[in-house]
Order: structure tokens, then C-alpha cells, then sequence
């Protein structure tokens, strides 16, 4: 009756058993006033005091006709995901790519005067966003998501000291196939070889030997690369797609540990 907006569909059941016939008679009672005629088709909205209540339109199409913008909006057809929190000094939106391809394009979201970062939720690393418009109450910006990826684009009041960065996870400039057999340990008294040469990375569960095929634990996968020259250089990052691991993977390089991959994309 004080202005609120409630959208869904009339509620016929009341949760539990305690009270359940007085409780229900109750609820019809509420309902059959909040809702009236309301059919969700022919009839959507009903007014109810200085409120409302909305049937068989969504949130989305009710923000719409009250000409209120999206709070987050991107510029390309792609499925992303997202969480918007507000905080006294900012807000926090948590963007995740929910596709199987790569996202690259302009977001905009419903926030003004504040400065954007991108925080990285894999490393921890946070940098401040070095182009972006603040035009008509939205933020827009340039954001690069791997598939599966996420991220946090948090807009704070204050201008903070970061070092700069213009996308996030952008693609690469040159890419090699890995091609070649692998050699996989395993550890000893699980049943499995020694060591095997896989022609293939493929499941474990694809092989003709028992003691790999139910394996069950930890291998270690050996391979020797090569990587051009100059390719190298002090400012350049070399990434590697391990496709499809089921579980956890460590990489070594050289000997020394690269990292844990414990989630997609795997690279």
C-alpha cells in the first residue's frame, strides 16, 4: 500500500503445516485482494494502494516501461552473468562469461562520477581502468573475457593508484600447437605403470592398460617445448592451453612451479 512494486504470480500454498487451513483461508484472502482479476495475460498489472502488483511480465520488461535503464548492459550478444553490490565508498560488480567463447566488447553499467578498476579474481592483481566515458549516469568500458572467465569491475569514489591496464585476459598475438607424444609418471603401489607415453592427451579412462584406465591419483605429465626467440622479450606473456583437465593441474616450467589451475579456463 506504500508504493511498493511486487511482480510474480499469486501465491496459492502457504509453506508448512502448522495452522495450515486458518493460514491458507488468510492467504486467499490477501492474495484474491493484491491480485484481483489479474490473469497474467489479458491483465498484468493491478494497482493496490500507492503500489502495485505485476503478473506475467518480467522484472526487465517492468523496468523498462518505467523507462529505468539496465544496470548492466553489453554491446555484443554473448551470455554474461553478473552481481551488482553497493558499497558506502563504491560498488562492486562481479562479471562472469558464461559461454564457451571468447567475450570482447563494450560494457556499460548504471554508475556515475566514480572511477573504474578491474580486479582479477584468480591473482588477486587490481588495476585502475585507463579508458573509459562517464556519459548520462553510465560507465562504460572495454572488457576482454576468456571463456568461463570472471572478473570484478568495482567503481570507487576515489581515484586510487594503480597501475594502468586498457583490457583484461585480451587474446594472443601469435599461437603454436603443441603437437607430440607426452610422457606420464605415476607413483608407485597405485597400480598403474610406471611411466607411459601418451600419443594423445586423452582420458585416462580411453586407455587398454587396467592400471591406467582405473587409475585413481595424481600423474605427472613431461614435455619439452620450444619457444622462438622472439617471441620473448621483457613485457611479453606466454600462456599455455592444457585444454581440458578434469580436477587440479600444477605447471612447472623448467622446474619451477607456474601456478595451480582449479578452474576454467585452464591456461
Amino acid at each position: 500500500k506504500a508504493g511498493a512494486t511486487i511482480i510474480g504470480q499469486k501465491p496459492v500454498v502457504v509453506p508448512g503445516l502448522k495452522d495450515f487451513e486458518s493460514d491458507s483461508a488468510e492467504l486467499a484472502t490477501i492474495a484474491d485482494r493484491m491480485w484481483a482479476a489479474m490473469d497474467g495475460d489479458k491483465k498484468q498489472i493491478n494497482y493496490y494502494g500507492k503500489g502495485r502488483v505485476v503478473d506475467g511480465l518480467t522484472v526487465t520488461e517492468v523496468l523498462s516501461a518505467d523507462d529505468i535503464d539496465k544496470d548492466f548492459k553489453y554491446s555484443k550478444t554473448a551470455d554474461l552473468d553478473y552481481i551488482h553490490r553497493s558499497f558506502e565508498d563504491g560498488d562492486a560488480y562481479f562479471i562472469r562469461n558464461a559461454s564457451e567463447d571468447n567475450f570482447s566488447g563494450d560494457c556499460r553499467f548504471r554508475v556515475s562520477g566514480k572511477y573504474p578498476e578491474i580486479w582479477d579474481p584468480s591473482t588477486g592483481n587490481q588495476s585502475m581502468v585507463k579508458n573509459y566515458s562517464d556519459k548520462d549516469g553510465v560507465i562504460s568500458i572495454q572488457l576482454d573475457l576468456a571463456p568461463a572467465a570472471s572478473a570484478f569491475v568495482v567503481f570507487t569514489d576515489k581515484k586510487r593508484s594503480l597501475k594502468a591496464c586498457t583490457d583484461f585476459g585480451s587474446g594472443m598475438d601469435e599461437e603454436e600447437s603443441i603437437d607430440g607424444a607426452w610422457k606420464v609418471t605415476f607413483p608407485d603401489g597405485w597400480g598403474a605403470p610406471s611411466e607411459a607415453i601418451f600419443n594423445e592427451l586423452n582420458s585416462w579412462t580411453d586407455s587398454e592398460v587396467d592400471g591406467i584406465k582405473y587409475f585413481s591419483g595424481t600423474a605427472s605429465y613431461h614435455k619439452t617445448i620450444s619457444i622462438k626467440e622472439k617471441t620473448i622479450s621483457e613485457n611479453s606473456i606466454i600462456a599455455i592451453d592444457l585444454g581440458e583437465i578434469r580436477d587440479v593441474a600444477e605447471v612447472y616450467i623448467n622446474g619451477t612451479s607456474a601456478g595451480i589451475l582449479w578452474k576454467n579456463p585452464i591456461g
